[in-house]
């Protein structure tokens, strides 16, 4: 399995490139980074609608209803579209929705915080991770676009660590492929 595995090695290298090149982009360039992966997003839900949308032809023909089907193509198609023509506003909206969403998980926290009884040990854990959920979700909310390129950023960091790991076992695979 391993050799069968190692024949394939340059596949983990490829990846590897391609998440140090994500890396990069996402750290020093945030903002371009975070709009070209949402009109991404939003082609690929257009796709996504393109799919379903054949999917009700061929129910069509097969005379089988396709009512809801149509109707599921029809939005995903309209909401690609929308994150297309309108990502900044997209991303925005998205923002602003996982800034309410971490506000009211920081706040929470921290109901179950003054819930707990004292002996539980490392309530500081609980603290520190309420504060920076809800500093998280303020900074969404009230600067949606500072907080998600400061994600970006952190998102890039991960994939570059990640390239860099995939390309050291790419050539670690390659070389038991060569001892063998």
């Amino acid at each position: 399995m391993l050799i069968q595995f190692s024949k394939n090695w340059w596949v983990l290298l490829v990846n590897g490139i391609i998440a140090l090149l994500l890396g990069l982009f996402a750290v020093f360039s945030p903002q371009d980074t975070l709009v070209t992966l949402a009109k991404y997003f939003g082609f690929l839900v257009i796709v996504a609608g393109v799919i379903l949308g054949i999917g009700v032809v061929i129910r069509m023909q097969k005379k089988e209803p396709y009512n809801w089907l149509l109707i599921e193509a029809i939005i995903i198609i309209i909401l690609g579209a929308i994150i297309l023509l309108y990502t900044e506003q997209t991303l925005m909206i998205f923002a602003i929705i996982i800034g309410i969403w971490a506000i009211t998980m920081g706040i929470l926290q921290f109901m179950i915080l003054a819930s707990i009884k004292d002996e539980i040990e490392n309530k500081s854990i609980i603290l520190i991770n309420a504060i920076i959920t809800l500093a998280f979700g303020i900074a969404l909310f009230f600067n949606p676009f500072a907080g998600m390129k400061i994600f970006t950023i952190l998102i890039g960091i991960a994939a570059l660590i990640m390239g860099v790991m995939m390309i050291m076992v790419a050539f670690n695979v390659k070389k038991i492929q060569e001892d063998n």
